[in-house]
Parts: structure tokens; sequence; C-alpha cells
């Protein structure tokens, strides 16, 4: 085994979601490959994974149990496409409603015989 870390997690909170990354530490010179002086310091180099958490709730128990904490700002993605399918069907019942008030009108407002429709034939 390694006498050093050579790895640092970090685990932020940022826009109430919780922020991965894993860095490596580098002790050599970038530049010449060979190691560093006593005056520099070691670097810091993000190798991944990277990733964000957004936490919905976060029960008392392993999966279960009282609810400690609950994301006010989370929306379910079953909520999301319920409302882009609502979004849809409003709009194919407003083209039907149309539809229906066109078909009313025609009826109400019913075009005029020509009187010279038959002159030619």
């Amino acid at each position: 085994s390694k006498p050093f870390f050579d790895h640092v997690f970090t685990f932020s909170v940022v826009d109430g979601r919780i922020w991965f990354r894993n860095f490596q530490i580098v002790e050599k010179d970038a530049a010449t490959g060979g190691t560093l002086q006593k005056n520099e310091k070691p670097t810091m180099v993000e190798i991944g994974p990277r990733f964000v958490l957004c936490p919905i709730r976060i029960f008392e128990g392993s999966f279960g149990g009282p609810t400690l904490y609950e994301n006010p700002r989370y929306v379910s993605p079953n909520s999301v496409r319920a409302a882009v399918k609502a979004q849809k069907s409003a709009k194919y019942a407003n083209r039907v409603a149309d539809t229906q008030d066109r078909d009313l009108r025609a009826e109400a407002n019913p075009m005029p015989t020509d009187p010279l429709k038959d002159v030619f034939e």
C-alpha cells in the first residue's frame, strides 16, 4: 500500500444540491515531469468522476421512517410529463372547440345563392 494520500474527494452544497468532485494531488512539476522544488506546493487536478446529487427526501431510517428533510423545490418527472401532456391535450381541445365554432357560424350565416350560377350551363 502507498504511504501517502493522492486523492481528494470534495462534497459541496451549492444551490440546494450536493456537488461531488474527485481530485488527484500532483507532486510532480508539470513542465519537466520531475519532482517539485522545496518552495513549490503540490497541485490538484480534477480526474473525475464528477456528479451532482439533488436530495429529494432524507429519512430517519435507511429506506423509511419519519421524513427528516424534504426538498420543497423538487418536481417529480411524472408531474412534468403530466403537465406537458395536459398542455398538448388543451391544444387539441382548443382546436376541436374552434372547429365547432366555425361550423356554428357557417350554419348561422349561410352563403346567399348566386343568381348567375346557371348562366353557362
